[in-house]
């Protein structure tokens, strides 16, 4: 866990955490930072990505897929978040791209943390916050994005964390641009990792204008591996080996 959280707290859920990992039979961590700190800790400790359900998300691409009223109303093109804004998010960033694509609409979809700085983005003309939505309600919104951002801030969480949304980006089949987090570098190819908010706002900028293109190929590697279903198999095959 990283800065933003109650120290006292995060202490107490990080001793637990690691004696809960000794004492297992079996272990699973989503992302290769996690498996490094704790595989001296358990013999049996592996490495189990998150996923997206791609059947689900994919809907985004159908013609009989329509788009919500409150996201038909908003001004295209729609640059789109995902998830929930919380201190590891980099609104500034944010607002560097609100200002930039004067032209375009940034819309929120998910929880908000209050913040002061969040406020200040509710004050652009440009910047939409939309809310939570219901799962089955995602595809529609997503079909509305001309690209998903994921501007995760350089600290200690945007080591070891994989993000959901890069997954769910990518199975509704929008352009990607993610800050260069390490769980994300194994995408490259499939997603666009930026080193610095410059490289991430060109990146956006060829999104925009449709000059952003992953590779199809790969594309399709990365959303077989990360299927739900896939993930739940190798899961199932570990747990049958301590349950015989």
């Amino acid at each position: 866990l990283s800065s933003g959280f109650n120290k006292d707290a995060v202490n107490i859920v990080h001793q637990y955490d690691l004696e809960l990992t000794r004492k297992a039979d079996l272990v699973f961590v989503t992302a290769k930072g996690l498996y490094e700190d704790r595989k001296t800790l358990n013999n049996n400790i592996h490495f189990s990505p998150n996923g997206v359900d791609v059947g689900h998300f994919s809907k985004a691409l159908l013609p009989e897929t329509k788009l919500p009223d409150d996201i038909k109303a908003i001004p295209e093109p729609r640059i789109g978040f995902m998830g929930a804004l919380s201190k590891w998010i980099d609104l500034e960033l944010i607002e560097k791209i609100a200002r930039y694509f004067k032209n375009c609409s940034i819309v929120i979809i998910g929880p908000a943390e209050p913040d002061p700085r969040i406020d200040q983005l509710k004050q652009m003309g440009n910047v939409y916050f939309l809310g939570k939505k219901r799962l089955e309600e995602l595809p529609g919104y997503l079909k509305a994005f001309k690209c998903g951002i994921n501007p995760f801030r350089r600290i200690g969480i945007s080591e070891k964390v994989n993000p959901l949304k890069v997954y769910e980006y990518l199975a509704a089949g929008l352009p990607v641009i993610s800050t260069d987090m390490p769980e994300i570098m194994r995408l490259k190819g499939v997603v666009y990792l930026a080193q610095n908010d410059e490289q991430f706002i060109n990146a956006v900028e060829q999104a925009v204008n449709n000059e952003l293109r992953p590779d199809s190929l790969m594309l399709n590697k990365i959303l077989s591996e990360h299927n739900w279903d896939t993930i739940f198999s190798r899961v199932v095959k570990e747990m049958s080996k301590i349950l015989d």
